[in-house]
């Protein structure tokens, strides 16, 4: 993990890896935090900070060297609370073909709040879900597991410097980047808060901006961009067995109900093909 702190000029940490197998070291306080299960995995890294994070039922100490490795549907948390400490999180996001990270800055003496995202390759994603599929044939809490989750996250420390020393990572003010910023952003959000008008107050452009830019960028609206998304993961929660009323929370719609009123007018449209 040496180039990640390097670069953040954090202290030098041990590599320490959870998944949901471990045994909780603190109890969740109820209702404090949402929280998520979706079919993607993700990662969480912690470069600098002390927080706490939301696994499986059970509350972890979120300190630098830190790592998260989440499986499918496994839940956990997916906001921040009422955090008021500085800390720098990276979250790596496995979205069918593509890997993409963001990076979480947060300054409680300034009040800012700093996201930034960037691609990494489809050979490091599949090699990353050999990796893990492999780790999962080991026994819970064998040292072999945790060996093979510190080679990913050395291999993932590398890839990472590589990328803040070598390339500009996209940010929602950079106005050349702006459009993958919002896919990413849509992506790991499942839609949840991408409306027209919160994209325009998280990346400070006008709406009819945004959306000649996506539209131009990937032949469609931002819109229907959404609806995909939310498609895909509808049509996964339920093979799962998920309530409505957890999709709905997950994909940002108020009531059970208006998720299936946004469900039936898509098939009445044909938009919808699950």
């Amino acid at each position: 993990m040496d180039d990640i702190f390097r670069i953040f000029g954090a202290e030098k940490n041990v590599c320490r890896c959870y998944d949901e197998t471990e045994r909780p070291k603190m109890k969740p306080l109820p209702g404090q935090y949402l929280q998520e299960s979706h079919p993607e995995r993700e990662i969480l890294l912690i470069l600098s900070g002390k927080t706490d994070f939301l696994l499986n039922g059970g509350k972890y100490p979120a300190v630098p060297g830190n790592i998260f490795f989440i499986d499918r549907w496994v839940p956990h948390q997916v906001n921040y609370g009422t955090i008021r400490t500085d800390f720098r999180h990276i979250w790596l996001h496995f979205h069918e073909q593509r890997l993409f990270a963001v990076l979480y800055q947060n300054n409680a003496r300034e009040q800012l709040h700093d996201c930034r995202t960037w691609e990494h390759s489809a050979g490091l994603l599949a090699f990353l879900h050999e990796r893990w599929d492999r780790a999962r044939k080991e026994k819970e809490h064998s040292g072999a597991r945790q060996q093979i989750y510190c080679s990913m996250a050395h291999i993932l420390s590398e890839e990472i410097a590589y990328q803040w020393d070598h390339q500009e990572l996209e940010s929602s003010r950079k106005t050349d980047r702006i459009v993958s910023w919002i896919k990413n952003y849509i992506s790991m959000k499942y839609g949840r808060d991408a409306s027209l008008s919160e994209l325009e107050k998280l990346t400070g452009y006008n709406r009819f901006y945004l959306m000649r830019q996506f539209k131009a960028e990937y032949g469609m609206t931002i819109g229907d961009y959404i609806n995909c998304v939310r498609c895909g993961f509808a049509a996964a929660a339920e093979a799962q067995g998920k309530r409505q009323k957890e999709i709905a929370l997950q994909l940002g719609f108020q009531s059970a109900a208006a998720y299936w009123q946004w469900r039936n007018r898509g098939r009445r449209k044909g938009s919808l093909s699950y």
